[in-house]
């Protein structure tokens, strides 16, 4: 996968000599969420999740496509993940109180990779739709047994935001996890489901091109 994102980044920044380049910086909060593969949340189930607050901070490029109203959007970002989750594995019942408090908190880096397209494409306010893939890797974590990580992981973004008097971008995004964030599979436990869970969030960022 390093390969893949080196080669895609180099095949970015030739074209990006070639048309309009804008570099910026970006920021924002999220709301991070677990998928599992198990159901969860009711009375019975193994596993109690909810979302947590947390932050993106990065750098970014947008290389307009010439004489079209489409461009690449490419970030280099940290990413910093809370979901909170609750084990009843070794107990009986959600709700009862006495569910393991798990940590799964994980920093990625991150190397979104969107197509953009401008709805409007002048004026001073350009409302824009844009999706893509987003390559992670963990860069730090405070994981709790018996939880397994996955050091490398892809999302896909759904974005949708507006470009501000050329300087500044407002977006909204959602971010699909196609491959597992952690699965846990223990030991010498007959007939235990194993467990797995994806990454999912919604974030509100904001941009500013310095050019």
């Amino acid at each position: 996968m390093r390969k893949t994102i080196l080669a895609t980044m180099l095949a970015l920044l030739a074209f990006a000599a070639s048309g309009q380049v804008k570099f910026g910086v970006r920021g924002g909060g999220a709301i991070n969420s677990l998928s599992f593969n198990v159901h969860t949340n009711s009375p019975g189930d193994i596993y109690e999740t909810s979302s947590r607050l947390s932050y993106v901070v990065g750098a970014t490029i947008d290389a307009a496509i010439p004489k079209t109203p489409l461009s690449v959007d490419a970030s280099v970002l940290f990413s910093w993940r809370t979901p909170k989750v609750f084990d009843y594995s070794t107990v009986g019942g959600v709700g009862n109180g006495e569910g393991i408090e798990r940590h799964l908190n994980r920093g990625y880096m991150e190397f979104p990779i969107l197509l953009k397209w401008k709805i409007i494409n002048s004026g001073v306010a350009k409302p824009y739709i844009a999706t893509g893939p987003n390559f992670t890797f963990l860069c730090g974590k405070t994981f709790s047994d018996p939880f397994k990580k996955n050091g490398v992981n892809t999302a896909w973004h759904f974005s949708a935001g507006v470009m501000l008097a050329n300087h500044f971008s407002l977006d909204f995004s959602y971010g699909l996890g196609l491959a597992k964030a952690f699965e846990r599979i223990p030991a010498n436990v007959k007939d235990f489901v194993p467990a797995y869970a994806k990454d999912r969030f919604i974030r509100a960022t904001l941009t500013y091109y310095f050019n």
